[in-house]
């Protein structure tokens, strides 16, 4: 009758509007159970002062520091020279692999400029990041990638604070991203050397808190702490 009243067609997009709701009621109660067994499964940590754990280094403390939508060279490109700076101090830095071991810096790169401390944020997604890499040749930024914001470098105008941190301990310039996307597959990497999105969209991403670092730093008595801020 229902067919007969309003016709197939609206049968059918009655039957789908249904379906999809059913799907994203599905996705919530998933995501707030995952949440609330989040919570309960917390291991509880018996941890120790630094200064009774036993370590193979003299390393005590390790501290990360994210920094989004910005790539080494971004912060690091013209380091430790700015392009023309020179000193003892600075002939004794090594350069690490940046732009300046280019030889000469490409023209479409620019300096951001002197009184200016922050770009516009690129083109996000996996898409774009993927363009940017074009099969390893490097040269989509422009053509369907992360846009003319990801063409600009920092100097030690606006980063010198990073560039005093790089002077005192290190620089990982042939550090590469666990996965070539969004910030959310690359935290949960960071935790636990896994992902299950591939992007910063989709159900609430879900990793055991036992299968993590963290879970890990507690077998060993190894205190650590998260903090974000905007």
């Amino acid at each position: 009758m229902l067919i007969n009243k309003y016709g197939l067609q609206f049968t059918i997009i009655i039957i789908v509007a249904i379906t999809l709701s059913l799907i994203l009621l599905g996705l919530f109660i998933y995501g707030a159970y995952q949440g609330s067994a989040l919570v309960f499964t917390i291991p509880q940590c018996q941890t120790l002062p630094a200064s009774q754990l036993s370590t193979k280094t003299p390393i005590k403390h390790v501290i990360i520091i994210l920094l989004e939508n910005h790539s080494f060279d971004n912060f690091f490109g013209v380091y430790p020279t700015n392009g023309t700076l020179n000193s003892p101090l600075i002939d004794q830095l090594t350069t690490p692999n940046n732009l300046l071991t280019l030889g000469e810096i490409p023209s479409y790169l620019r300096p951001v400029p002197i009184g200016t401390y922050y770009t516009k944020d690129p083109n996000e997604g996996y898409i774009p990041y993927h363009a940017d890499w074009n099969y390893g040749k490097m040269n989509g930024w422009l053509w369907g990638g992360s846009g003319p914001p990801s063409l600009y470098y920092y100097t030690v105008d606006q980063v010198a604070p990073l560039w005093d941190l790089a002077e005192e301990y290190g620089l990982a310039d042939n550090y590469f991203t666990p996965y070539l996307s969004e910030s959310a597959p690359n935290h949960l990497f960071l935790y636990a050397a896994y992902a299950p999105v591939i992007d910063d969209y989709g159900p609430p991403p879900y990793i055991p808190v036992q299968e993590s670092i963290f879970a890990e730093l507690c077998q060993y008595h190894v205190s650590w702490g998260l903090l974000r801020g905007s």
